[in-house]
């Protein structure tokens, strides 16, 4: 099996593309269904993740990122209640995010089949 190891990719004529500034530098699947943990289904670049209060998480990195203007993306449980469901970014820093699940508006609650994912650059 050969490897290949580049910084960019260009075509023959246009602009080249930075193989890592697009990549998705950290994903977690959580399960957050319970009063007092989290279980981590599968990840990259997760260390661990915890459980702060009904419908908050941390999400700690394995890998620092290089400042906190990185996009959290998320998505909660959809079979949770009649309403929507979302996950929102309460606060950020180099080495974890926190994160909120909501219900509707403004509820905040513990759901099943939490996606997230941070986009930016690492350390």
């Amino acid at each position: 099996m050969s490897t290949l190891k580049v910084d960019s990719i260009g075509k023959t004529s246009g602009k080249t593309q930075d193989t890592m500034s697009g990549l998705i530098k950290v994903w977690a699947r959580l399960d957050c269904n319970t009063s007092s943990s989290v279980t981590v289904d599968d990840s990259f670049n997760v260390s661990s993740a915890s459980d702060t209060a009904v419908g908050r998480s941390i999400i700690n990195f394995s890998n620092n990122m290089n400042n906190v203007n990185y996009a959290l993306l998320g998505a909660g449980d959809a079979t949770i209640g009649v309403e929507y469901n979302y996950v929102c970014c309460e606060s950020s820093s180099t080495d974890h995010v926190d994160v909120a699940h909501m219900y509707g508006h403004s509820s905040l609650i513990d759901t099943t089949d939490n996606g997230h994912a941070v986009a930016g650059d690492l350390a």
